[in-house]
């Protein structure tokens, strides 16, 4: 009997005129672990779910391991997310992270195990256009705001009007039509730095053609039972759970967990700086004033002359007329935080992060790249310095690019939930500062 209503239920919930919303069918699931409604954002999602896998992975077998480890993250993260009515953004970001650890997988596995020249599967005939864009698609969209991001994916990554997006989303319909326009040309700008041409109309036509994959339906059931298995902690059924799936999904929920305690830690750190600083002036023992960096020790502590104090200020005023206001504008210093997105390096070590410049002026890429020194550079010397050090490791040069990280931007992936909580934190902190500066000058 509990079949009959089950297959009833998914008849009366794949009709969309009937069917709930995200948030509602979420609810169901963590409440009851209702597979029917489980099944169902599998089926709703599944399409651009499985378009991310397919662009960023070569082979099926891995697309559909990532399409299954996208969709078990969920069924794990379900009671943890915080705009349950957005989950198409989340699950991009989610399935996005998924396929390129995938592929990081993948690589390894075949520079391993290649041992003697293998000829290449005839992959059939596409535009060129698409084969190129499909390499980064995915890279720069996940790079944008999610004011703009979000109704790219609704629109022309799920194929939803411009009305359902709106009432999804909870804003009007004029509102969601500007920043779909804004969005499809900032992502067709970032993807021309590239090197391939894209206009904005272009760009959509392709996303309707390309965009959604068809997936069986067999592999919406399998992957919603063996959710359901993962949950009761049943992930050794013969038939259902793919182990390499089930690794995915270990892996890039312990990425997520890493970059919330990164976030929270760094936060943490300055608090407690801060706060030491703050107790310090209260009692009454002031920091110790640093020494200048261009005052000169005189080793038998003799002060200077007047006739020297006085050539030291003249030889500053001049060199302080002579220096160009704008010279130092827009330079790398010590505490910046860069965004840093490396294509083409090895496997094991991947760069695509916030990495922050040291005290020393320099920036850390890992212990296989080591550090590079980029203080006083603009962003774009920044990337030839870190191209010049990439390629002592690598035979084909990879495509580097460094931005500014803007707090206000959540990385692709990251919890809306948690990006606000880091923000005000932030704020709390420089009010902190503001104030111990203050102090200090008393």
């Amino acid at each position: 009997m509990k079949k009959v209503i089950d297959q009833v239920r998914r008849a009366v919930l794949q009709q969309d005129d009937a069917s709930p919303a995200d948030a509602d069918l979420l609810a169901c699931f963590i409440a009851r672990r209702d597979e029917v409604a489980f099944e169902t954002v599998v089926r709703r999602h599944g399409p651009m779910v499985m378009g991310v896998c397919r662009r960023l992975l070569h082979h099926e077998h891995d697309a559909e391991d990532a399409f299954q480890a996208t969709f078990f993250v969920l069924a794990r993260k379900a009671g943890s997310l915080a705009t349950r009515e957005l989950l198409a953004n989340w699950l991009y970001g989610v399935a996005t992270k998924t396929a390129l650890k995938a592929r990081a997988l993948a690589t390894k596995r075949q520079t391993r195990e290649r041992q003697a020249p293998i000829m290449p599967e005839p992959k059939p005939a596409r535009p060129e256009t698409w084969d190129e864009l499909r390499q980064v698609l995915d890279l720069e969209l996940g790079r944008l705001h999610a004011r703009y991001r979000t109704p790219i994916i609704l629109c022309d990554l799920e194929g939803k009007s411009q009305k359902e997006a709106a009432q999804q989303i909870g804003c009007p319909v004029g509102t969601l039509s500007g920043r779909l326009a804004r969005g499809r040309q900032m992502l067709a700008q970032r993807i021309t730095r590239r090197g391939i041409v894209v206009t904005s109309v272009s760009l959509t036509g392709l996303l309707s053609h390309h965009a959604l994959a068809n997936f069986s339906p067999l592999l919406a059931s399998t992957t919603s039972k063996a959710a359901l298995l993962i949950l009761a902690g049943q992930t050794e059924a013969a038939g259902l759970i793919s182990g390499s799936a089930l690794n995915l999904m270990q892996g890039v929920m312990k990425s997520m967990m890493y970059a919330k305690l990164k976030v929270v830690l760094s936060l943490v750190l300055i608090a407690g700086a801060l706060t030491a600083s703050s107790a310090l002036v209260s009692m009454g023992n002031p920091l110790p004033q640093a020494r200048p960096a261009d005052e000169e020790i005189n080793p038998s502590g003799a002060k200077p002359t007047k006739v020297q104090n006085k050539e030291k200020a003249a030889g500053q005023e001049r060199a302080d007329k002579t220096k160009d206001p704008a010279q130092d504008q827009d330079k790398i210093k010590p505490g910046d935080r860069l965004v840093i997105h490396a294509a083409r390096v090895l496997p094991d070590a991947p760069l695509d992060g916030i990495y922050l410049v040291e005290s020393t002026g320099k920036v850390a890429l890992g212990p296989i790249y080591g550090r590079v020194e980029i203080q006083g550079q603009t962003l774009e010397q920044a990337e030839v310095s870190i191209l010049d050090r990439l390629k002592l490791f690598l035979r084909e040069p990879a495509a580097v690019q460094v931005t500014c990280y803007d707090p206000s931007e959540p990385l692709a992936g990251q919890d809306p939930e948690l990006a606000k909580r880091v923000k005000k934190l932030e704020g709390e902190v420089r009010e902190l500062k503001a104030i111990v500066e203050k102090l200090q000058k008393k």
